[in-house]
């Protein structure tokens, strides 16, 4: 009988056995996964592997707190437990809707349809095909497919997830032979590479003040804590402000900012009530008056000990190549100032702060440009280049529509 049309089969003894390798793993498969399942799949894996990371005793009141529970049939690839794998296996099969154009069966596994029969190599491929010369447990012919080779094992890395890939790789599932393998991540494609786990960015510098913002760009292994040092000059810079950025708020985060010693600032950031992974993107900003006309910087502190010791959980075996000083970024380099340079300054003044004064004479955007001239290092104001004013001043003129007439300077 033809699984699909109904109709009988040919009295063909080949075509009979090829039915019964198709159907009878058909029916052990027989409930593919829904679009609910592909969209909880990702939460309780995550979840589960947040999970594993706490001590033996608490994994089991963890693991009931998660929102989304893993299933005993989102097994895929039948070799437990669920995982990312298991995870690219389910969207392949859903993707399929039961053709069998882009998977098959195998011994109550989800295939992808490249990598079918690989399980009796001979009976597809040559001796010399299904090698494994470097015994990293892909033959030869799957290597070829993927554009690894079979006489350098360092070039293969088999993952379930991308803990095991580094800061500079991610975990991707291979269809040509349905496994995960170790590629490079974007910034890794060309070396050398510029991967980083965090950086700095500068938003706003100029004679009088410092704005910067704290990125975290990657861990393999979803961080939940943060807890980072970065140095500067006190006799240089005086930090005035920091803040949390709205995307830890969202994640249940929050910010705890402390001086260990002049010059020293610590960033935890952490939250009690959240098991969400920290996430990615600018997530702190740091406002710094200059005390001086100096030349100085700021930069994360690239003491080992502290590098190792930035993120939780453990990142399994890369957690010490977060000492790795390229992985942080490059420090903010602050020029010398000229203390006699000059300088526009903005006064405003208001009778209430609900309802300012009405304002005339107040120089355009475009004017103030002129007036400030082409020497800094910012675009402001309908894109022209020029700085006008400090950034809390900027604020002002943005939030209030109503303005005196700047007092004369």
């Amino acid at each position: 009988m033809n699984p699909r049309s109904g109709r009988a089969a040919p009295a063909c003894p080949l075509v009979v056995a090829a039915l019964v390798w198709l159907v009878a793993p058909v029916v052990a498969h027989a409930t593919r996964p829904t679009l609910n399942d592909l969209d909880a799949m990702p939460f309780a894996l995550d979840c589960r592997d947040l999970c594993d990371t706490r001590p033996a005793i608490e994994r089991p009141s963890c693991l009931s707190g998660c929102s989304y529970q893993v299933a005993p049939g989102w097994e895929k690839n039948a070799i437990p437990p669920v995982d990312r794998q298991d995870y690219a296996l389910a969207v392949l099969e859903y993707w399929d809707g039961g053709e069998q154009t882009h998977i098959c069966y195998e011994s109550g596994a989800v295939v992808s349809l490249p990598a079918c029969g690989a399980v009796n190599c001979l009976a597809h491929h040559t001796k010399a095909e299904c090698a494994d010369a470097d015994h990293d447990g892909l033959p030869a012919w799957q290597e070829a497919l993927v554009g690894t080779h079979d006489d350098n094992q360092a070039d293969v890395t088999l993952c379930t997830s991308n803990g095991a890939c580094g800061f500079d790789a991610q975990c991707e599932f291979e269809f040509q032979i349905s496994k995960s393998l170790c590629r490079p991540r974007p910034c890794a494609e060309t070396l050398p590479s510029t991967c980083t786990a965090f950086h700095l960015e500068k938003i706003a510098s100029n004679a009088q003040e410092l704005v910067v913002q704290v990125h975290f760009d990657y861990s393999p292994v979803p961080a939940t804590v943060l807890d980072l040092r970065l140095l500067y000059s006190a006799a240089d810079l005086t930090l005035v402000d920091a803040r949390a950025l709205t995307i830890l708020s969202n994640a249940g985060k929050m910010l705890s900012v402390t001086h260990p010693a002049a010059g020293v600032l610590r960033l935890v950031v952490l939250g009690t009530g959240s098991s969400l992974p920290v996430p990615h993107g600018a997530i702190v900003e740091l406002a710094f008056q200059r005390t001086s006309s100096r030349a100085t910087e700021l930069k994360f502190d690239l003491a080992d000990f502290y590098q190792r010791a930035s993120m939780a959980p453990v990142q399994g075996d890369t957690q010490a190549a977060l000492a790795t000083d390229r992985f942080w970024g490059a420090a903010i380099a602050l020029g010398g100032t000229d203390a006699n340079s000059a300088r526009l300054v903005l006064a405003y003044a208001f009778d209430s702060l609900t309802q300012p004064l009405e304002y005339s004479g107040v120089p355009s955007a475009e004017s103030l440009c002129e007036l400030v001239g082409p020497n800094v290092d910012r675009p402001r104001f309908g894109g022209q280049v020029c700085y006008a004013a400090s950034a809390s001043a900027r604020t002002a003129a943005s939030y209030f529509i109503g303005l005196t007439p700047p007092s004369p300077v």
